[in-house]
């Protein structure tokens, strides 16, 4: 395989982008995707012009087929893909969504697996496939059951899906990154905290190793997949997280700070179906169970809270979006 090429989904941003200018340095063709136009537009710019950057909606299987044909008429065939598109809704089981839990699956299973079938075709015998899964699929982390979910039946996948392809000595494996730090990330915590800053550094120090990982420590683990130094690695999980996944929340909790995630619904305040107790938390039943009934009139804001060692969690109902 002379000519080594890439798809990269989710690949306009944070991992992604790092991944495809690893890949790029190396010498491969790469093309990635994104779903949101300003990050695409972005990408453009940013990654070299060699790079092929397509808008695309993972959840779509008319999108995704768009993709396939646009690479396969620019490469020729695949040696690597890399299906990193990934979206995060926490929630507990008295805060779900039904819309954001299929949201959740529909980007995270059933697109990964839908761009994995309909690749198939152009992926070269010998090809690597990657599939970012996260550390949170197999360990606790409060409030992600349904993104654990997700992710976890992928993962389930995996060593089925590797004896699938080896007949064409296809690879597949999964990388499982810890809480990462990148441009998506920083901007998610801006909107959900007064310190953003205050709160990245008290999640580094969560970590074994005392930092975040960067990008490019994905990235990096990625390649080696994607390498024929790799060539005989297939069905494997690598956890990219610092020592993060072997810590429980109870772990975690000991050595630092808790983390609560809120959501505020500001409506107008002669709101009939808004009622406070004394502490100024709404009563229960009381406000708007959707967000029809102040369509155009409410500001929804969410905040990010460190809270004392010994805290207990709560997890309050969030639609915090994370793009990888």
């Amino acid at each position: 395989m002379s000519a080594r090429t890439a798809l990269i989904t989710g690949g306009t941003s944070g991992i992604g982008k790092a991944t495809a200018e690893v890949l790029h340095k190396r010498g491969y063709r790469v093309a990635v995707t994104g779903q949101r136009l300003e990050s695409v537009a972005r990408a453009r710019e940013e990654l070299p012009e060699e790079v092929l950057v397509l808008q695309a909606d993972a959840r779509s299987l008319t999108a995704t087929d768009e993709v396939i044909s646009e690479v396969g008429a620019r490469f020729g065939s695949l040696t690597t893909l890399f299906l990193n598109a990934g979206v995060s809704r926490p929630m507990t089981l008295d805060t779900f969504d039904e819309a954001a839990y299929d949201e959740v699956f529909a980007v995270n299973t059933k697109g990964q697996f839908y761009t994995l079938a309909k690749a198939l075709p152009l992926l070269s015998d010998g090809a690597s496939v990657i599939v970012t899964v996260g550390i949170g699929a197999t360990r606790s982390l409060t409030g992600n059951s349904v993104t654990a979910g997700s992710h976890g039946a992928f993962l389930g996948m995996i060593p089925t899906l590797a004896l699938e392809l080896a007949p064409r000595r296809i690879r597949i494996n999964a990388v499982s990154p810890g809480f990462t730090d990148t441009p998506m990330t920083r901007a998610s915590l801006r909107e959900i905290s007064d310190d953003a800053a205050a709160a990245m550094a008290a999640i580094a120090e969560k970590n074994p190793f005392g930092r975040l990982a960067e990008s490019e420590d994905i990235a990096r683990t990625v390649a080696y997949l994607a390498s024929d130094d790799a060539a005989y690695v297939t069905g494997q999980e690598i956890m990219v997280a610092g020592a993060q996944g072997w810590l429980s929340d109870q772990a975690v909790g000991n050595r630092t700070h808790f983390y609560e995630h809120v959501r505020d619904t500001r409506v107008e305040p002669d709101c009939p179906r808004r009622r406070h107790d004394s502490a100024g938390h709404l009563e229960p039943g009381s406000g708007c169970k959707d967000a029809a009934h102040h369509r155009g009139s409410g500001v929804a804001s969410q905040r990010l809270r460190l809270l004392p060692r010994d805290a207990h969690v709560r997890v309050v109902r969030t639609q915090w979006h994370v793009e990888r």
